[in-house]
């Protein structure tokens, strides 16, 4: 009797854990990312000149971005963003890069913003980054562009520049990869379910162009060693700057920040 009744109850825990594993499984795109929709007829209003763009991909999804302008630019920032809003919360980041001279370039992933479709994988999301880089790679010679990342999306930039062979590559709050970081939040999250590896530590070995960091000294969200373990694989090719008394949110802003773009995009 006491043998079925542990049977029965290792049979249970077993159903639980499968169960408990697929909803990780299944769920994972609502845990890691947090769009603002907004509706097709929202109308941008920003005080920087721009032009809303749309692209369809050959699954035949429509992804929204603006595209900041200035006069004359020196070339072009093509900016990921991070895992929530829109684009309509990404105007800081047009300021600090259109001031120097650039135009700025953003797209919602799927289902951010006004861009159609779901997330499904980092394949999916590496396969739009690099379809919407090699549509502006029309409009600009890459040796006049740079590729910046912030937060979850300084995986996907670092991705991105380790395929191509843009000017220049800046990670804003980057991880060390993204499994590394999700064991740091939480050591018991099965790590083996995520779909989204995002290993920078390992892409940045195929870029060979100048790669600066900027990480907020008080950033709770992704912890600034996380950079400097960056710094610490590549010190030759890595320049990581710490920024005193920020967080995660609002590097553009950061006086430092700017004062040291300033050099780098005279």
């Amino acid at each position: 009797m006491l043998k079925k009744i542990l049977k029965s109850l290792v049979i249970l825990i077993v159903i639980l854990v499968v169960l408990a594993f697929s909803y990780l499984y299944q769920k994972q795109e609502e845990l890691i990312f947090h769009p603002t929709k907004l509706e097709q007829s929202h109308r941008f209003d920003f005080d920087i000149p721009f032009e809303e763009r749309s692209f369809t991909t050959n699954d035949g999804v429509a992804l929204n971005g603006v595209h900041f302008k200035v006069p004359e630019p020196k070339g072009l920032v093509f900016y990921l963003h991070g895992n929530s809003g829109s684009i309509q919360d990404y105007l800081g980041s047009a300021y600090a890069f259109t001031k120097e001279g650039y135009d700025v370039f953003i797209y919602d992933y799927r289902g951010f913003g006004k861009s159609e479709g779901e997330i499904n994988g980092e394949k999916l999301l590496f396969k739009d980054n690099q379809f919407v880089y090699d549509t502006l790679l029309g409009e600009y010679a890459e040796k006049d562009i740079i590729v910046v990342g912030y937060s979850i999306g300084s995986g996907m930039a670092a991705k991105l520049a380790s395929t191509n062979n843009p000017q220049q590559l800046f990670l804003l709050a980057p991880y060390h990869n993204f499994i590394a970081l999700v064991k740091l939040w939480n050591k018991y999250t099965p790590t083996f379910l995520l779909k989204y590896r995002f290993e920078t530590d390992q892409y940045l070995k195929g870029f060979k162009k100048p790669i600066t960091i900027f990480h907020g000294e008080d950033d709770t969200l992704i912890p600034s060693n996380q950079s400097l373990q960056l710094k610490a694989i590549y010190p030759q090719k890595v320049q990581a700057i710490i920024l005193p008394n920020q967080g995660h949110v609002g590097i553009e802003g950061n006086e430092l920040f700017q004062t040291v773009i300033k050099d780098l995009l005279k």
